[in-house]
Protein backbone atom coordinates (compact mmCIF):
# COMPACT_ATOMS: atom_id res chain seq x y z
CA UNK A 1 0.00 0.00 0.00
CA UNK A 2 2.85 2.30 0.52
CA UNK A 3 4.35 1.39 -2.80
CA UNK A 4 0.60 2.29 -4.33
CA UNK A 5 1.15 5.74 -2.79
CA UNK A 6 4.86 6.92 -4.23
CA UNK A 7 3.53 8.27 -7.33
CA UNK A 8 1.49 10.68 -8.87
CA UNK A 9 -0.48 8.48 -11.59
CA UNK A 10 -1.02 6.05 -9.24
CA UNK A 11 -3.12 8.18 -6.39
CA UNK A 12 -4.79 9.48 -9.66
CA UNK A 13 -5.73 5.66 -11.02
CA UNK A 14 -6.96 5.08 -6.82
CA UNK A 15 -4.24 2.20 -6.69
CA UNK A 16 -4.16 2.28 -2.79
CA UNK A 17 -7.77 1.37 -2.21
CA UNK A 18 -7.78 -1.26 -4.85
CA UNK A 19 -4.54 -2.53 -3.81
CA UNK A 20 -5.85 -2.76 0.04
CA UNK A 21 -8.54 -4.43 -0.81
CA UNK A 22 -7.32 -6.88 -2.99
CA UNK A 23 -4.27 -7.49 -0.43
CA UNK A 24 -6.91 -8.13 2.69
CA UNK A 25 -9.01 -10.76 0.50
CA UNK A 26 -6.07 -12.57 -0.38
CA UNK A 27 -4.69 -12.61 3.32
CA UNK A 28 -7.39 -13.36 4.63
CA UNK A 29 -8.64 -15.77 2.26
CA UNK A 30 -5.80 -17.78 2.08
CA UNK A 31 -5.33 -18.08 6.07
CA UNK A 32 -8.97 -19.23 6.63
CA UNK A 33 -8.33 -21.76 3.81
CA UNK A 34 -4.73 -22.86 4.38
CA UNK A 35 -6.11 -23.47 7.93
CA UNK A 36 -8.99 -25.68 7.48
CA UNK A 37 -6.72 -27.50 4.32
CA UNK A 38 -3.91 -28.35 6.81
CA UNK A 39 -6.75 -29.48 9.51
CA UNK A 40 -4.38 -27.72 11.99
CA UNK A 41 -7.70 -27.08 14.59
CA UNK A 42 -6.66 -23.68 15.10
CA UNK A 43 -9.89 -21.23 16.24
CA UNK A 44 -10.72 -20.00 12.44
CA UNK A 45 -12.49 -16.99 14.58
CA UNK A 46 -9.43 -15.81 16.19
CA UNK A 47 -7.24 -16.34 13.06
CA UNK A 48 -9.55 -14.05 10.75
CA UNK A 49 -9.58 -11.41 13.37
CA UNK A 50 -5.88 -11.20 13.66
CA UNK A 51 -5.67 -10.83 9.66
CA UNK A 52 -8.18 -8.41 9.53
CA UNK A 53 -6.20 -6.74 12.73
CA UNK A 54 -2.94 -6.53 11.39
CA UNK A 55 -4.53 -5.44 7.45
CA UNK A 56 -6.01 -2.58 9.03
CA UNK A 57 -2.98 -1.61 11.32
CA UNK A 58 -0.38 -1.90 8.19
CA UNK A 59 -2.69 -0.60 5.52
CA UNK A 60 -3.66 2.72 7.82
CA UNK A 61 0.90 2.65 8.86
CA UNK A 62 0.89 3.06 5.29
CA UNK A 63 -0.63 6.12 4.54
CA UNK A 64 1.00 7.93 7.23
CA UNK A 65 4.28 6.33 6.88
CA UNK A 66 5.93 9.47 5.55
CA UNK A 67 5.24 11.54 8.78
CA UNK A 68 4.98 8.49 11.55
CA UNK A 69 7.78 10.03 13.40
CA UNK A 70 6.81 13.97 13.54
CA UNK A 71 3.10 13.36 12.92
CA UNK A 72 0.35 16.23 11.77
CA UNK A 73 -3.02 15.92 13.48
CA UNK A 74 -5.10 14.99 10.18
CA UNK A 75 -2.06 14.38 7.44
CA UNK A 76 -2.52 11.73 5.23
CA UNK A 77 -1.14 10.79 1.99
CA UNK A 78 -4.22 8.88 0.77
CA UNK A 79 -7.67 9.00 1.87
CA UNK A 80 -7.73 7.03 5.36
CA UNK A 81 -11.57 6.50 5.72
CA UNK A 82 -11.38 4.56 2.24
CA UNK A 83 -8.42 2.41 2.81
CA UNK A 84 -10.40 1.46 5.81
CA UNK A 85 -13.46 0.62 4.24
CA UNK A 86 -11.49 -0.96 1.40
CA UNK A 87 -9.48 -2.88 4.05
CA UNK A 88 -12.28 -4.09 5.98
CA UNK A 89 -14.60 -5.00 3.19
CA UNK A 90 -11.76 -7.08 1.49
CA UNK A 91 -10.82 -8.85 4.78
CA UNK A 92 -14.44 -10.14 5.75
CA UNK A 93 -15.12 -11.25 2.36
CA UNK A 94 -12.25 -13.39 1.99
CA UNK A 95 -12.95 -14.74 5.30
CA UNK A 96 -16.22 -15.64 4.59
CA UNK A 97 -15.64 -16.94 1.43
CA UNK A 98 -13.23 -19.09 2.31
CA UNK A 99 -15.02 -20.38 5.61
CA UNK A 100 -18.34 -21.14 3.70
CA UNK A 101 -16.63 -22.93 0.49
CA UNK A 102 -15.97 -25.34 3.35
CA UNK A 103 -19.51 -25.33 4.82
CA UNK A 104 -20.61 -28.85 6.36
CA UNK A 105 -24.32 -28.60 5.94
CA UNK A 106 -24.79 -32.35 7.29
CA UNK A 107 -25.28 -32.06 10.89
CA UNK A 108 -25.22 -35.93 11.23
CA UNK A 109 -21.37 -35.47 9.76
CA UNK A 110 -19.13 -35.02 12.59
CA UNK A 111 -16.79 -32.08 11.72
CA UNK A 112 -13.29 -33.25 11.64
CA UNK A 113 -11.21 -29.99 11.17
CA UNK A 114 -11.57 -29.86 7.59
CA UNK A 115 -14.79 -28.02 7.14
CA UNK A 116 -17.02 -24.96 8.71
CA UNK A 117 -20.93 -24.84 10.59
CA UNK A 118 -22.82 -22.62 10.22
CA UNK A 119 -21.95 -21.26 13.89
CA UNK A 120 -17.94 -21.00 12.91
CA UNK A 121 -19.06 -18.86 9.77
CA UNK A 122 -20.92 -16.57 11.56
CA UNK A 123 -18.15 -16.54 14.54
CA UNK A 124 -15.63 -15.38 11.29
CA UNK A 125 -17.76 -12.50 10.56
CA UNK A 126 -18.27 -11.15 13.55
CA UNK A 127 -14.29 -11.87 14.59
CA UNK A 128 -12.94 -10.27 11.15
CA UNK A 129 -15.21 -7.13 11.56
CA UNK A 130 -14.01 -6.90 15.01
CA UNK A 131 -10.57 -6.83 14.07
CA UNK A 132 -10.69 -4.35 11.31
CA UNK A 133 -12.40 -2.34 13.86
CA UNK A 134 -10.08 -2.39 16.32
CA UNK A 135 -7.13 -1.79 13.76
CA UNK A 136 -8.29 1.14 12.04
CA UNK A 137 -9.48 2.94 15.24
CA UNK A 138 -6.82 2.11 17.06
CA UNK A 139 -4.34 3.62 14.48
CA UNK A 140 -6.95 6.68 13.95
CA UNK A 141 -6.10 7.08 17.59
CA UNK A 142 -2.36 6.72 17.74
CA UNK A 143 -2.16 9.37 14.59
CA UNK A 144 -4.82 11.75 15.28
CA UNK A 145 -7.93 11.95 13.11
CA UNK A 146 -9.88 14.07 14.95
CA UNK A 147 -11.94 15.19 12.50
CA UNK A 148 -12.48 11.94 10.34
CA UNK A 149 -12.12 9.38 13.05
CA UNK A 150 -16.05 8.64 12.84
CA UNK A 151 -15.57 8.32 9.61
CA UNK A 152 -12.87 6.02 9.66
CA UNK A 153 -15.14 4.04 11.94
CA UNK A 154 -18.64 4.58 9.68
CA UNK A 155 -16.55 3.32 6.66
CA UNK A 156 -14.79 0.77 8.44
CA UNK A 157 -17.85 -0.64 9.63
CA UNK A 158 -19.66 -0.66 6.29
CA UNK A 159 -16.75 -1.84 4.49
CA UNK A 160 -17.03 -5.44 7.18
CA UNK A 161 -20.70 -5.51 6.85
CA UNK A 162 -20.85 -5.04 3.03
CA UNK A 163 -17.99 -7.28 2.19
CA UNK A 164 -19.66 -10.49 4.61
CA UNK A 165 -23.55 -10.36 3.57
CA UNK A 166 -21.93 -10.33 0.11
CA UNK A 167 -19.93 -13.30 0.03
CA UNK A 168 -20.73 -15.25 -2.93
CA UNK A 169 -19.96 -18.98 -1.31
CA UNK A 170 -22.61 -17.97 1.34
CA UNK A 171 -25.07 -19.41 -1.16
CA UNK A 172 -23.55 -22.56 -0.15
CA UNK A 173 -25.13 -22.40 3.25
CA UNK A 174 -28.54 -24.49 3.18
CA UNK A 175 -30.87 -23.33 5.24
CA UNK A 176 -32.19 -26.12 8.23
CA UNK A 177 -35.68 -27.03 8.79
CA UNK A 178 -37.66 -24.30 10.80
CA UNK A 179 -35.19 -21.48 9.92
CA UNK A 180 -37.06 -18.69 7.93
CA UNK A 181 -34.27 -16.30 7.95
CA UNK A 182 -31.82 -16.09 5.19
CA UNK A 183 -28.42 -16.85 6.33
CA UNK A 184 -26.91 -13.48 4.91
CA UNK A 185 -29.37 -11.90 7.78
CA UNK A 186 -27.34 -13.75 10.35
CA UNK A 187 -23.85 -12.95 8.77
CA UNK A 188 -25.45 -9.00 9.22
CA UNK A 189 -26.31 -9.23 12.57
CA UNK A 190 -22.78 -11.15 13.67
CA UNK A 191 -21.14 -8.23 11.24
CA UNK A 192 -22.43 -5.45 13.19
CA UNK A 193 -21.92 -7.60 16.47
CA UNK A 194 -18.09 -7.33 15.60
CA UNK A 195 -18.01 -3.84 13.84
CA UNK A 196 -19.62 -1.77 17.46
CA UNK A 197 -17.83 -4.13 20.08
CA UNK A 198 -14.61 -3.50 18.37
CA UNK A 199 -15.14 0.51 18.04
CA UNK A 200 -16.57 0.83 21.02
CA UNK A 201 -13.95 -0.99 23.04
CA UNK A 202 -11.01 0.47 21.56
CA UNK A 203 -12.45 3.95 21.70
CA UNK A 204 -13.45 3.38 25.42
CA UNK A 205 -10.22 1.59 26.29
CA UNK A 206 -7.69 4.19 24.54
CA UNK A 207 -9.06 7.11 25.61
CA UNK A 208 -10.35 5.93 29.12
CA UNK A 209 -14.06 6.69 28.75
CA UNK A 210 -16.81 5.82 31.57
CA UNK A 211 -19.64 5.29 29.66
CA UNK A 212 -20.39 3.27 32.96
CA UNK A 213 -20.12 6.50 34.90
CA UNK A 214 -21.89 9.12 32.94
CA UNK A 215 -25.49 8.61 31.29
CA UNK A 216 -24.60 9.31 28.36
CA UNK A 217 -20.79 9.46 27.44
CA UNK A 218 -20.53 11.66 24.55
CA UNK A 219 -17.62 9.96 23.17
CA UNK A 220 -19.00 6.75 23.25
CA UNK A 221 -22.20 7.25 21.75
CA UNK A 222 -20.02 8.99 18.85
CA UNK A 223 -18.46 5.68 18.10
CA UNK A 224 -21.90 3.68 18.54
CA UNK A 225 -23.69 5.68 15.98
CA UNK A 226 -20.38 5.57 13.69
CA UNK A 227 -20.06 1.80 13.58
CA UNK A 228 -24.24 0.80 13.79
CA UNK A 229 -24.80 3.23 10.75
CA UNK A 230 -21.71 2.02 8.90
CA UNK A 231 -22.70 -2.13 9.68
CA UNK A 232 -26.48 -0.99 8.99
CA UNK A 233 -25.92 0.40 5.75
CA UNK A 234 -23.26 -1.82 4.68
CA UNK A 235 -25.06 -5.10 5.21
CA UNK A 236 -28.59 -3.32 3.33
CA UNK A 237 -26.45 -2.57 -0.12
CA UNK A 238 -24.39 -6.17 0.61
CA UNK A 239 -28.04 -7.77 0.80
CA UNK A 240 -28.57 -6.41 -2.50
CA UNK A 241 -25.28 -7.39 -3.95
CA UNK A 242 -25.66 -10.81 -2.45
CA UNK A 243 -29.88 -11.25 -3.43
CA UNK A 244 -31.33 -11.03 0.13
CA UNK A 245 -33.23 -7.55 -0.69
CA UNK A 246 -35.81 -7.96 2.31
CA UNK A 247 -33.68 -4.24 3.67
CA UNK A 248 -36.24 -4.67 6.44
CA UNK A 249 -34.88 -7.63 8.23
CA UNK A 250 -31.53 -6.35 7.69
CA UNK A 251 -32.42 -3.65 9.09
CA UNK A 252 -33.48 -5.08 12.53
CA UNK A 253 -30.71 -7.98 12.50
CA UNK A 254 -28.18 -5.52 12.46
CA UNK A 255 -29.75 -2.97 14.59
CA UNK A 256 -29.59 -6.27 17.33
CA UNK A 257 -26.22 -6.74 16.69
CA UNK A 258 -25.24 -3.69 17.43
CA UNK A 259 -27.01 -3.06 20.21
CA UNK A 260 -25.17 -6.28 21.81
CA UNK A 261 -21.83 -5.23 20.32
CA UNK A 262 -21.93 -1.70 21.78
CA UNK A 263 -22.80 -2.49 25.07
CA UNK A 264 -20.54 -5.46 25.39
CA UNK A 265 -17.67 -3.05 24.16
CA UNK A 266 -18.87 -0.34 25.91
CA UNK A 267 -18.22 -2.61 29.20
CA UNK A 268 -15.15 -4.42 28.39
CA UNK A 269 -13.63 -1.18 27.45
CA UNK A 270 -14.07 -0.04 31.13
CA UNK A 271 -12.61 -3.38 32.77
CA UNK A 272 -15.65 -5.23 33.11
CA UNK A 273 -14.74 -9.47 32.97
CA UNK A 274 -15.59 -10.94 29.90
CA UNK A 275 -18.33 -13.53 31.38
CA UNK A 276 -20.35 -10.43 32.67
CA UNK A 277 -20.67 -8.27 29.90
CA UNK A 278 -24.26 -8.10 29.73
CA UNK A 279 -24.83 -8.18 33.39
CA UNK A 280 -22.55 -5.02 34.26
CA UNK A 281 -23.95 -1.75 35.79
CA UNK A 282 -23.61 0.23 32.49
CA UNK A 283 -25.03 3.77 33.13
CA UNK A 284 -24.93 4.91 29.57
CA UNK A 285 -27.20 1.73 28.66
CA UNK A 286 -30.37 3.52 27.48
CA UNK A 287 -28.69 6.30 25.58
CA UNK A 288 -26.57 3.48 23.82
CA UNK A 289 -29.35 1.65 23.04
CA UNK A 290 -31.52 4.78 21.71
CA UNK A 291 -28.18 5.80 19.64
CA UNK A 292 -28.50 2.61 17.89
CA UNK A 293 -31.80 2.53 17.19
CA UNK A 294 -32.09 6.12 15.79
CA UNK A 295 -28.89 5.79 13.97
CA UNK A 296 -29.90 2.25 12.38
CA UNK A 297 -33.07 3.58 11.25
CA UNK A 298 -31.21 6.99 9.34
CA UNK A 299 -28.71 4.64 7.96
CA UNK A 300 -31.58 2.09 6.56
CA UNK A 301 -33.41 5.01 5.44
CA UNK A 302 -30.62 6.51 3.54
CA UNK A 303 -29.64 3.06 1.78
CA UNK A 304 -32.92 2.50 0.93
CA UNK A 305 -33.12 5.59 -1.20
CA UNK A 306 -30.25 5.33 -2.70
CA UNK A 307 -31.40 1.61 -3.92
CA UNK A 308 -34.49 3.10 -5.04
CA UNK A 309 -36.37 0.21 -3.63
CA UNK A 310 -39.83 -0.19 -4.24
CA UNK A 311 -41.82 1.90 -2.26
CA UNK A 312 -45.85 2.22 -1.17
CA UNK A 313 -48.05 4.18 -2.80
CA UNK A 314 -51.74 4.09 -1.89
CA UNK A 315 -53.97 4.62 -4.41
CA UNK A 316 -56.51 7.42 -4.44
CA UNK A 317 -59.60 4.94 -4.46
CA UNK A 318 -57.70 3.81 -1.57
CA UNK A 319 -56.85 6.85 0.50
CA UNK A 320 -60.73 7.62 -0.08
CA UNK A 321 -61.81 4.76 1.78
CA UNK A 322 -59.41 4.64 4.40
CA UNK A 323 -60.92 8.69 5.21
CA UNK A 324 -65.07 7.20 5.28
CA UNK A 325 -63.59 4.40 7.47
CA UNK A 326 -62.17 7.30 9.85
CA UNK A 327 -64.51 9.65 9.23
CA UNK A 328 -61.65 12.01 7.90
CA UNK A 329 -62.90 15.80 6.78
CA UNK A 330 -59.53 17.67 5.06
CA UNK A 331 -61.33 20.64 6.03
CA UNK A 332 -62.24 19.90 9.47
CA UNK A 333 -60.46 17.21 10.74
CA UNK A 334 -57.32 17.21 12.75
CA UNK A 335 -54.94 14.54 12.17
CA UNK A 336 -53.41 14.64 15.45
CA UNK A 337 -56.11 12.96 17.24
CA UNK A 338 -55.97 9.74 14.43
CA UNK A 339 -52.10 9.50 14.51
CA UNK A 340 -51.14 9.80 17.64
CA UNK A 341 -46.53 9.59 18.47
CA UNK A 342 -45.48 6.74 20.02
CA UNK A 343 -44.14 8.18 23.36
CA UNK A 344 -42.17 5.51 24.05
CA UNK A 345 -40.48 2.33 22.53
CA UNK A 346 -39.08 -0.78 23.67
CA UNK A 347 -35.83 -0.52 21.41
CA UNK A 348 -34.77 -4.16 22.23
CA UNK A 349 -38.17 -5.81 21.54
CA UNK A 350 -39.23 -7.27 18.19
CA UNK A 351 -35.85 -8.26 17.36
CA UNK A 352 -35.10 -11.25 14.80
CA UNK A 353 -33.00 -13.76 16.93
CA UNK A 354 -33.96 -14.50 20.46
CA UNK A 355 -30.71 -15.86 21.67
CA UNK A 356 -27.10 -13.55 22.33
CA UNK A 357 -24.30 -13.67 20.62
CA UNK A 358 -21.38 -14.73 22.55
CA UNK A 359 -19.35 -11.83 23.49
CA UNK A 360 -15.47 -13.06 22.51
CA UNK A 361 -13.02 -10.24 24.13
CA UNK A 362 -10.45 -9.65 21.82
CA UNK A 363 -8.26 -9.46 24.53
Amino acid sequence: VSASTSNLEYLNLDLPRLVSEKISFSLSNSAVQESLELVNDLKLHRLAESVAFGTSMGTQMASVLEKSLDFTPNWEIYDRKQLAKSTSLGSANGAVNAAANFIQNDPEIADNGSSTTRTEILEIARGTSMGSLIGNVGLSIYFPTPEDRLAIINYSAQGAAFGSVSAKNLSKVEKPQNVTEEFEVEVARAAANGSTFGATFETVALLDLKPDESAADKLTISAVEASTYGSSYGAILGGLESGESDALILKQATKQGSIEGSIAGASLGTGNEQENLNEANMRSRSAIVKAVADTNTKAASSANSNLATKAIRTSTADMLLLMRKFNINPRLTNPTRIFKPNISKDEEKDLPFTDDFPAASPI
